[in-house]
């Protein structure tokens, strides 16, 4: 009873003074009635309590019929006008949407009759619509290969007397008597399944010398052998540098002037404008790095991972000096002395008596014999000559050095 003593009873009925059961049973039936089209709405006042209605008050209006709203319901005539107004908002989205398309149907039948052909354009949903992903192409890495070009069949040239005597069976050496003669070795042509199987380029890495210094001091003894025999050393170093990459300068003994003759070819070269690096085997005091001022070098007991971070490079000329005591100079391998040859016009290796260059003279591509003319017999060069042909080593030629 809580909720009904803060109720305000409202009643659909006439209730007045004198009127019958009957009449509030016909004007009660008339309210909870209102779907009925013959039926009007009445204008009964409304009926309000601010007591507390007893138990017996509502058992007889519930007998009667009589409408009892609690706090918050709609009077009399609003209730009906919310509903009209609810029930016409939908029918006025729908007439719209009829209207909208039935003004695209008669559209069309203009564009029909027109003659013209019309595409209907579909209402725009009121959905945003869904993004597309983007496809991105694929990325593609194209590399650069360089073909080798086939070169061109040399002309027929007329055949030269003196060609045919060096055909000759002849040893694979010459003594110097003026100019050396320089004779390449044999190399076997590669295969048709070796040419295909090879790549078409080559991964080239420059060489980059650690170390640098300002000038090499040359000693006097090279600008006085290059005076004296200045024609002969010409011919030596155009020869060298139009064919032969590596070359070791070997002797047969010691103190005969093999560094001296290579640091003599090394500047004739340099001076042509040709890049040279020099091997050097020697040690002590007489070797050549120390010959050319090159006192504080790198300690050979440091390790390095490659010989190109032990190298000195002159900043005045176009020389690089590979100083000797290093554990790898003595381990040098095919491979290591072909990326030099790759990074230099010339390699000169002052080889010396060393047994361990001795053993290597296969890897180069020439080999110069200094001999010591007033100390070393002949029979000497007759025992190691033949050695070296049966080994298919290029000799170019012997020095002979008379100074002393």
């Amino acid at each position: 009873m809580s909720q009904l003593d803060r109720a305000f009873i409202r009643a659909y009925t006439s209730e007045q003074t004198g009127s019958t059961a009957d009449a509030s049973a016909q004007t009660s039936e008339s309210v909870m009635n209102p779907s009925q089209p013959s039926q009007q709405k009445t204008s009964s006042s409304v009926r309000t309590m601010s007591r507390k209605p007893t138990l017996s008050e509502l058992q007889h209006w519930k007998n009667q019929g009589i409408r009892i709203d609690m706090p918050g319901s709609p009077l009399v005539g609003s209730y009906e006008e919310s509903n009209t107004d609810e029930s016409a908002a939908p029918d006025e989205f729908l007439l719209a949407a009829q209207n909208t398309a039935a003004v695209a149907e008669a559209l069309d039948r203009l564009m029909i009759r027109a003659g013209r052909k019309h595409t209907p354009v579909n209402p725009v949903s009121a959905q945003s619509p869904k993004p597309v992903k983007a496809e991105l192409p694929s990325p593609t890495i194209e590399i650069d290969t360089w073909e080798p070009q086939p070169e061109p069949a040399p002309a027929a040239a007329e055949e030269d007397p003196q060609d045919e005597s060096m055909d000759s069976d002849e040893p694979s050496f010459t003594f110097v008597a003026g100019s050396p003669k320089i004779e390449l070795p044999t190399t076997p042509q590669p295969t048709a399944a070796q040419e295909t199987t090879s790549p078409a380029y080559r991964q080239r890495r420059l060489a980059h010398p650690k170390w640098e210094t300002e000038t090499l001091a040359w000693p006097e003894e090279t600008d006085m052998v290059l005076d004296l025999c200045h024609d002969q050393w010409v011919d030596l170093a155009s020869s060298i540098s139009g064919t032969i990459k590596s070359l070791a300068l070997v002797s047969l003994g010691d103190g005969t002037g093999c560094s001296t003759l290579t640091m003599c070819l090394a500047k004739l070269l340099a001076a042509a404008g040709r890049r040279v690096l020099i091997i050097d085997q020697g040690s002590g005091s007489e070797s050549l790095s120390v010959r050319l001022g090159l006192t504080e070098v790198v300690a050979s007991e440091e390790k390095v991972e490659t010989l190109y971070e032990a190298m000195i490079q002159a900043a005045d000329q176009p020389i690089a000096i590979l100083p000797a005591g290093y554990r790898h100079l003595a381990d040098l391998s095919a491979h290591q002395l072909q990326q030099f040859t790759g990074d230099f016009d010339v390699v000169l290796w002052d080889g010396g008596d060393r047994p361990e260059v001795w053993q290597r003279l296969a890897l180069v591509q020439g080999v110069l014999v200094v001999r010591d003319a007033r100390g070393t017999h002949d029979q000497e060069l007759s025992q190691i000559l033949p050695k070296l042909q049966e080994r298919k080593i290029n000799v170019i030629g012997i020095a002979e050095n008379f100074w002393r």
